[in-house]
């Protein structure tokens, strides 16, 4: 399985924001869509960084409130780990697990094309499991 095929099956659209807007504005995204990540983008959908509900906490334990007027730049992560819609899923668990990380914007020629998360990951990896359980059980009955 290939990002692109778990990409293909996501419904919705990614959540994103500009980097200029305020950190409050990212605050009720996330809580108005429950969602644990916004991508920050320029207006042509090329990603410059991603902001997490930890980022906008731990900013708010040094900061204060004031920083929910900050621009979101101040607040996302810049050094943004991505993958690419032919990465092989496998690559993209290890990913993820090693850099302790829960999502990954999957980015082609720089633009943004989706989110892959850590449910996804295990969704896919638990139907696998149903698929291959299924068909031993098939097996073993026509035997």
């Amino acid at each position: 399985m290939i990002v692109r095929t778990i990409l293909a099956n996501k419904v919705g659209e990614v959540a994103t924001m500009l980097p200029d807007q305020p950190v409050m504005d990212a605050a009720m995204l996330l809580a108005s869509r429950q969602i644990g990540v916004v991508v920050v983008t320029t207006a042509d959908n090329m990603v410059l960084g991603i902001l997490s509900e930890r980022d906008i906490v731990r900013r708010l334990a040094e900061a204060g409130a004031r920083v929910l007027d900050a621009p979101v730049r101040t607040v996302m992560t810049t050094d943004v780990a991505i993958c690419s819609p032919d990465e092989p899923l496998d690559v993209i668990m290890r990913r993820m697990t090693t850099g302790g990380f829960r999502h990954l914007p999957a980015v082609s020629a720089g633009r943004l094309l989706g989110v892959i998360s850590m449910g996804d990951v295990v969704k896919y990896n638990l139907d696998q499991m149903e698929y291959v359980s299924r068909e031993l059980n098939g097996y073993m009955l026509t035997a």
